[in-house]
């Protein structure tokens, strides 16, 4: 993110970087606010989360940690 602000510095000049900052800010909020609740109509979408019994295998942990 801050990479991209950078680049706003750099690219543009005194008047034309007030209005970059303000678009970014308001792309960056739509991207925080809008990322999970996109996130969860996909997932209501899909029939909700994924349940344990799903067709995918679990891992098999060791009950007990070996030492080296």
């Amino acid at each position: 993110m801050s990479s991209t602000l950078s680049i706003l510095i750099t690219v543009f000049d005194e008047q034309e970087r007030r209005k970059a900052m303000a678009a970014w800010s308001a792309v960056a909020t739509v991207g925080l606010v809008g990322g999970p609740v996109l996130g969860g109509v996909l997932i209501a979408g899909s029939g909700g989360a994924p349940s344990s019994s799903s067709t995918s295998p679990s891992p098999s942990w060791p009950s007990s940690r070996r030492s080296c």
